[in-house]
């Protein structure tokens, strides 16, 4: 659709704003699996951590598989804070309303919008310019009209 060069559809600034909104939505979800996905690998992790045997530590084998193990440990320590920092920052992060679309009132508007337009485009047609100058023209202040004054 077509607009007019002279303005921009109603609710436009507001549209781009709330796509951006829909946008952070979004990836807000996709963080949250992602919290999700990285909650079970991480009981993943601790069963496997809970299968280790106590005995290794006095074998000669510790320390082949104690570099491993340590790994492990700082693995399952860096994802459990990087759960935490997740799970505070959504905390703190505005979620929006799914049941309330904003825009669909902008959209209501866009009739009245192009009914005005098409007004605008009317009037400045040439025979409503010369319908204009000739009201001018026999307009008198003696007699009444229902328009105002030219001036």
């Amino acid at each position: 659709m077509a607009m007019p060069v002279y303005g921009t559809k109603p609710g436009t600034a507001f549209k781009t704003i709330y796509q951006e909104g829909v946008y952070m939505d979004e990836f807000i979800t996709m963080m949250k699996n992602r919290m999700e996905v990285e909650t079970q690998y991480l009981d993943q992790l601790g069963k496997l951590k809970d299968s280790w045997n106590p005995k290794w530590r006095e074998s000669s084998v510790w320390s082949l598989i104690s570099p491993i193990l340590s790994h492990f440990e700082e693995e399952i320590t860096r994802r459990n804070a990087f759960v935490d920092d997740l799970q505070a920052r959504f905390a703190t992060a505005p979620q929006s309303d799914p049941e309330n679309d904003p825009y669909q009132l902008f959209e209501d508007l866009e009739q009245a919008y192009l009914a005005c337009s098409q007004a605008d485009r009317d009037v400045q047609t040439p025979s409503a310019e010369s319908a204009l100058k000739e009201w001018h023209s026999t307009f008198s202040v003696y007699r009444p009209s229902p328009f105002p004054e030219p001036g």
